[in-house]
């Protein structure tokens, strides 16, 4: 997890900075006055993205496997020059997530690994934003952060997993950060993986 690969996709930043292409939805966020995007290599920083297909995924809810793509992205307060970034006081995270034709999928998120069961993993700092949508085949889930401030180098891992119609191996997923930082500065980011076939979970749910 968190390395290149060779294929042409580029697992970390394919897109950083102040050029910004997520829904506008995102630029919604209120931030202070003073805001300005901060540029490449500081704040909010998207260090690695795996997604990956399963055939069968435990969903300890339902109590049986499901198809499921998962998708855990390591999100950083990235090293900057002093004083910049400060803490990162709000941010934002939006998967993008190939489910196939399916209108509502079963999906489950958990801070520190995925979470077996639907909906957010108890503790985990997360709530989500509006509803769960499924378009053109991608489900789209928006969660706004509920921890403590994150300070510079600090890392957080919302893993989640979504619901599949089909298998979803090679398709692609989206993952986008926006955070405001303490001293009013806005900082972004964007990384995309290709899935990949991994082995089911075990009869029962993983030990």
């Amino acid at each position: 997890m968190g390395a290149e690969r060779e294929d042409g996709i580029n697992r970390r930043r394919v897109l950083q900075g102040a050029v910004w292409t997520a829904p506008v939805i995102l630029l919604a966020t209120s931030v202070p006055a003073r805001a300005a995007s901060l540029p490449a290599d500081q704040g909010v920083t998207i260090t690695s993205l795996t997604a990956t297909f399963q055939e069968g995924h435990w969903n300890g809810t339902d109590g049986q496997m499901v198809p499921a793509v998962m998708a855990q992205a390591n999100v950083q307060n990235a090293p900057a020059p002093a004083p910049d970034p400060t803490a990162i006081i709000t941010l934002r995270i939006t998967y993008r997530i190939p489910v196939g034709a399916i209108v509502d999928p079963a999906w489950g998120l958990g801070q520190f690994g995925p979470t077996n069961t639907e909906g957010i993993e108890v503790g985990a700092p997360w709530v989500l934003n509006g509803a769960v949508t499924v378009t053109a085949d991608v489900a789209t889930l928006i969660f706004d952060y509920t921890g403590s401030p994150i300070p510079q180098y600090s890392t957080v891992q919302p893993t989640v997993w979504v619901q599949t119609a089909s298998s979803q191996v090679a398709a692609l997923a989206t993952v986008s950060v926006l955070a405001t930082h303490l001293n009013g500065d806005v900082s972004t980011d964007l990384a995309t993986d290709v899935t990949a076939l991994v082995a089911d979970d075990p009869p029962g749910g993983p030990p």
